[in-house]
């Protein structure tokens, strides 16, 4: 039965995008012009991607208030599929009513998908309410309505108010809404709970990132922004931000907020310096600037516990910093991240859950330690062709200053278990990927390549197997996405995703292999 779904599945995705591209001929009968790698700051920023809106896993939506909010270059990257001028990314786009500088904006991404090795659908599981790789838990054929397949959805505002000496107050509120369930503020968070004491082969969708379930889980910041030319701004901004890195991730990753369709999109670890819950980080001060082909960015979080900047309460620190520079067509970034006391949340045994408060969660805690390098060039006639590329080195390591159980983390979650001796020996986890997009028609994009997490063997041992999940091993994820823009508004989306685990990765793991088939419109 499984295997006539899948066929079934293919043959509505292939069918699918037949029409897109017969559409698409038929219909652009002129060489395709894409916009320039550099697009009007308009909105917030966005890579290159055919128009996919970055949020998270790794969670979520990313965005970069400098460049959205300032004039500026390099980390403005505009969609392959849609007509140059237009704002990049879709969340801020056809959506939104401007008002003496203030802006209401709002973005909808619904479709749904197949699975070969899924989980049960939760509507508080962050992203599509499924799981888009192979994990754990994974253990059933599906076929179930998903959400925010390569753009999350959100109902927002941000303010522009121009001020004298080419000065700017800026601010920003994006909630993450779930619009097939009620559009709800997205609580990823509590979807760990639910599944506190379930047997891992009847748990349904479940994983850790940085929403919370309130009108602030996604960005909530204000700040000022200074203009010195049409390609130098510098912004400085406080609140709940996305992190540094984050924002790097959001510009060189080829399919950038698409959960479906992308590895470090879906899963924030990247994007949080080694732990999803800080790829959006409370009480921090950022700092973004870019002066013609150059650019500096930097944050750091500032720790303790108030009802208005940190109401779950901030742990430990956060600081990062970013430089990068414009060649040509080439652009490319080095990023440095020291994370304390990070924070990586899961549910409850279910023996813990016998002596701990109910819907309390477990946690590990680490100290991290990040660099990335990450790079985009776009060739051939129109920058009709782009390539993206990235490499990410975490190094985990126990907390040089521990935390007590009892503390809460995002949404207001109770950590009863902490575990602050997980990496005797350092673990050090390594994440690459490759990829590019390719204009095919004026509103036809297709995007695809490969991403690559891989562990070091930190049992102390040298084992390559899976007995342990210390051992060493890897998560790979090979998708392809074809998008093409209906109109200003609307835009259909298709694609195929497929996952696997081996040796250490794989440990505990009910199946080792995924394929998923995503089709969607936003």
């Amino acid at each position: 039965m499984s295997c006539l779904k899948f066929r079934a599945t293919c043959c509505a995705a292939v069918a699918l995008i037949v029409i897109l591209v017969s559409t698409a001929s038929a219909q652009d009968t002129t060489k395709p012009t894409p916009p320039a790698a550099t697009a009007p700051p308009q909105t917030s920023q966005q890579p290159a991607p055919p128009p996919v809106r970055q949020q998270s896993p790794q969670g979520d939506t990313q965005t970069s208030p400098a460049v959205a909010q300032s004039p500026g270059v390099g980390d403005t990257g505009a969609s392959l599929s849609r007509p140059a001028g237009s704002p990049p990314g879709t969340v801020e786009g056809a959506g939104r009513l401007s008002w003496k500088g203030v802006t209401f904006y709002g973005n909808i991404d619904i479709g749904a998908q197949y699975q070969t090795h899924g989980a049960t659908y939760n509507d508080d599981a962050p992203q599509t309410g499924l799981q888009q790789v192979i994990v754990k838990n994974s253990n059933h054929a599906l076929i179930h309505y998903s959400q925010n397949g390569v753009s999350q959805s959100v109902l927002g505002v941000r303010g522009d108010i121009k001020l004298p000496n080419s000065l700017s107050l800026i601010f920003k509120l994006e909630p993450g809404v779930e619009p097939m369930d009620g559009f709800r503020f997205t609580d990823s968070i509590k979807s760990l709970a639910e599944n506190d004491g379930v047997a891992i082969q009847n748990q349904t969708a479940n994983f850790d990132t940085n929403r919370g379930g309130r009108i602030d889980n996604g960005e909530a910041y204000f700040g000022l922004s200074k203009t010195f030319s049409p390609t130098s701004f510098a912004t400085l901004t406080f609140g709940r931000v996305i992190s540094v890195v984050s924002d790097k991730v959001s510009k060189y990753d080829f399919n950038s907020g698409a959960y479906a369709f992308s590895l470090i999109s879906y899963q924030g670890t990247v994007s949080g310096g080694g732990d999803s819950e800080d790829l959006r980080t409370d009480s921090t001060l950022k700092f973004t600037s870019q002066y013609g082909p150059y650019r500096v960015a930097a944050m750091t979080q500032l720790s303790g516990h108030n009802r208005i900047f940190q109401p779950d309460g901030v742990y430990g620190s956060n600081r990062q910093l970013d430089v990068g520079y414009d060649w040509k067509k080439l652009s490319a970034d080095v990023t440095y991240v020291s994370v304390r006391d990070g924070i990586s949340a899961t549910y409850l045994t279910a023996a813990q859950t016998a002596v701990e408060p109910a819907k309390s969660l477990a946690a590990t805690i680490s100290d991290n330690t990040t660099w990335s390098g990450m790079a985009r060039y776009a060739m051939l006639r129109n920058d009709r062709l782009r390539l993206f590329g990235g490499f990410d080195r975490i190094r985990y390591r126990n907390p040089l200053i521990p935390l007590t159980p009892g503390i809460t983390t995002i949404g207001g979650f109770v950590l009863s278990v902490l575990t602050q001796n997980a990496y005797g020996n350092n673990k050090i986890l390594t994440a690459s990927w490759f990829g590019a997009q390719y204009s095919l028609t004026p509103k036809l994009a297709v995007s695809s390549g490969y991403y690559k997490f891989h562990q070091n063997s930190y049992a102390g041992n040298g084992c390559a197997d899976n007995s342990n999940a210390k051992c060493s091993g890897s998560l790979h994820v090979m998708p392809i996405l074809f998008i093409y823009q209906l109109n200003k508004s609307f835009n259909l989306y298709g694609g195929s995703e497929g996952s696997w685990v081996t040796a250490g990765d794989s440990n505990g793991y009910l199946y080792t292999t995924d394929v998923t088939v995503t089709l969607g419109g936003r």
